[in-house]
């Protein structure tokens, strides 16, 4: 059904029958055939409409998008942008040597447990310590003992220092949602180091 312009500029309705799977595929028997006639412009206006919502949903697949990653960060003591710096060897060295002390004197003994032979559910095996760019991460790791289990151990991490730069670091602790919480800025490291032997949040 079209809507056709006339000489005496009045509107003239054309009824014309196309079939409704053609008509709803977007294609007329005539689609090809002389555009003068109605069933080509209905068929020339259902390939238009098509070609419109087709370029619609490409520029929208295609749009670029806003990066993630990125955001403002309150930063007053300039605690993040000074954690950019590289960590020197003799800290990485001091760190590495102060955290493996604590490890095997205060952490070990006090949450490593002799196994229950019976017990399904994951225990602790060990507790270790690393550095990844300027983090350095206390772990735990546990063993799976179940039938089920997709690897007799993983790792888990429980503790974070981010060195802030003139041995200073920033102290988090992993949560139960799956992201690292900071509890303090610009610490030395002996009260990093006491924090996490306190227990409380950091529960390997």
């Amino acid at each position: 059904m079209l809507f056709c312009p006339c000489p005496s500029n009045s509107l003239v309705l054309i009824y014309c029958e196309v079939p409704m799977q053609d008509l709803f595929f977007g294609r007329t028997r005539a689609a090809h055939g002389n555009p003068r006639t109605a069933s080509g412009q209905l068929a020339a206006s259902i390939r238009a409409v098509k070609w419109k919502r087709e370029r619609w949903l490409s520029s929208k697949m295609m749009a670029p998008k806003r990066p993630t990653g990125r955001g403002w960060v309150y930063d007053p003591s300039r605690a993040f942008r000074q954690s950019r710096a590289r960590v020197p060897p003799d800290i990485q060295q001091q760190v590495q040597r102060q955290a493996q002390n604590l490890i095997d004197s205060i952490l070990k003994p006090r949450y490593i447990q002799p196994p229950d032979k019976k017990a399904q559910p994951n225990y602790l095996l060990d507790i270790h310590s690393k550095w990844r760019g300027p983090f350095f991460y206390f772990c735990s790791t546990y063993c799976s003992p179940g039938p089920n289990a997709l690897s007799a151990s993983f790792e888990a991490k429980f503790a974070r220092l981010q060195y802030a730069g003139e041995g200073r670091f920033n102290l988090a602790y992993f949560r139960h949602t799956g992201q690292w919480w900071e509890i303090a800025q610009l610490l030395s490291l002996e009260e990093c180091l006491s924090r996490i032997e306190s227990g409380h949040l950091f529960l390997p």
